[in-house]
């Protein structure tokens, strides 16, 4: 941004703040808008992210302003939520370019950078729905991102705690030392119940030499769930050996959100991600050669 820019931005900018740029300069208002939001976009496609955020932050303010002065102007408060979006829009086109760049680490950084700047936007804009739609759809794809970049590179899975469905409390971190694996499963799927079975085999098998299984219901989830599923899911875990608790909606995030259950995840002695099992290597056998090289 030239030096000369910045100054005269700045100089209009404290001018409205203080209240001393009337309505009658509403001319100068747009002309400088533009400007300003044609550096925005500038350094956004320079990769400048945080200059471009802080520049939309700007033209919002002056809409904010104005909205105060003369209230219940539309084209005012169009142009405030508008500037407010911004914020976090050009942060969530970066991270969706550098996904498909297969930066992983760098997209999740910026889809998570976004959903703060709309919680920002909907704290001045309350129940605004725009905003919490983007709030979800930031969480949602930041964990594919951040879970993407952890199983490619066989980091460490995400800690979580949960309350079991037998009362207790489990954190993943306490179980390091054993090999884990995470079942993400709802009772309605007919698979999922395969995987129950298949489990109880396996954890029968090696929970004499460490092996954990935690199994987590995503039934009683908003968009996931079927009516009575979570009673189910219960009813169906409650006399197994299994480890059992329900997932939330950050838990799912964490861990990729996944559109499909089963998903079935290996962790090694270290809790870091082995590998997602496909529904083809979900058997006994092939289940007990991968657990093995991990005791």
């Amino acid at each position: 941004m030239s030096r000369r820019f910045l100054f005269i931005s700045m100089v209009l900018l404290v001018m409205f703040l203080s209240g001393s740029v009337m309505a009658g300069s509403s001319n100068d208002i747009d002309k400088t808008v533009r400007k300003m939001r044609g550096e925005a976009r500038s350094l956004a496609n320079k990769a400048r992210i945080t200059e471009s955020v802080d520049i939309y932050l700007k033209i919002s303010d002056i809409y904010e302003k104005l909205i105060a002065e003369y209230p219940g102007n539309e084209g005012y408060e169009k142009n405030y939520k508008h500037y407010l979006n911004q914020t976090g829009q050009v942060q969530l086109k970066y991270a969706k370019k550098m996904y498909k760049a297969k930066k992983f680490d760098i997209s999740a950084k910026y889809y998570y950078l976004a959903v703060e700047a709309f919680k920002s936007a909907l704290k001045k804009i309350p129940n605004d729905k725009t905003f919490q739609q983007n709030i979800k759809y930031g969480l949602y794809y930041g964990g594919v991102a951040g879970f993407t970049q952890a199983l490619e590179n066989h980091q460490s899975a995400p800690d979580f705690s949960f309350e079991t469905i037998g009362g207790g409390k489990i954190n993943l971190k306490d179980l390091r030392g054993n090999p884990v694996i995470l079942n993400f499963w709802a009772a309605w799927c007919p698979e999922s119940r395969k995987s129950i079975i298949t489990l109880t085999e396996i954890y029968k098998k090696y929970s004499s030499k460490g092996l954990k299984i935690i199994c987590l219901s995503m039934d009683r989830l908003a968009d996931w769930r079927k009516g009575g599923s979570d009673k189910k899911a219960e009813e169906l875990t409650r006399k197994l050996p299994l480890i059992s608790g329900w997932v939330t909606d950050e838990l799912y995030y964490k861990y990729g959100s996944f559109n499909s259950v089963p998903t079935v995840i290996l962790l090694d002695k270290e809790l870091k991600i082995v590998r997602k099992i496909p529904s083809e290597d979900r058997t006994v056998e092939k289940m007990s050669f991968a657990i093995e090289k991990l005791l």
